[in-house]
């Protein structure tokens, strides 16, 4: 059995860096990690530049780890949206989605 850690590891990348995290997870026994990242609540995004994203991706595979997946939660229903306006949110939503790409997550 292939164990994951989930939400908690974003935090623990936050609190430890990448490599502390990376190594807690081995250490702990999983195989794969996923980020969690929920849009809109006044939370500092866990990778917030793609340098932070290959970091944590050296550290994953220095520890024989992989990122089984990179979530996250956002909000794109807002008062006064139309199709041809790019919101925070929407925003946010790409930045996450190159940040997933740097990581090499699925």
């Amino acid at each position: 059995m292939n164990a994951t850690m989930y939400a908690h590891f974003s935090n623990m990348v936050q609190k430890n860096g990448a490599f502390g995290a990376a190594k807690e997870a081995a250490r702990l026994g999983c195989s794969s990690v996923e980020l969690l990242e929920l849009v809109g609540l006044g939370t500092a995004p866990t990778l917030p530049t793609e340098e932070a994203a290959r970091e944590l991706r050296a550290a994953l595979e220095e520890n024989q780890l992989s990122a089984a997946c990179y979530s996250v939660g956002v909000n794109l229903w807002q008062k006064g949206m139309t199709p041809d306006t790019v919101t925070p949110m929407e925003k946010a939503l790409m930045h996450h989605a190159r940040m997933a790409a740097a990581l090499g997550s699925p």
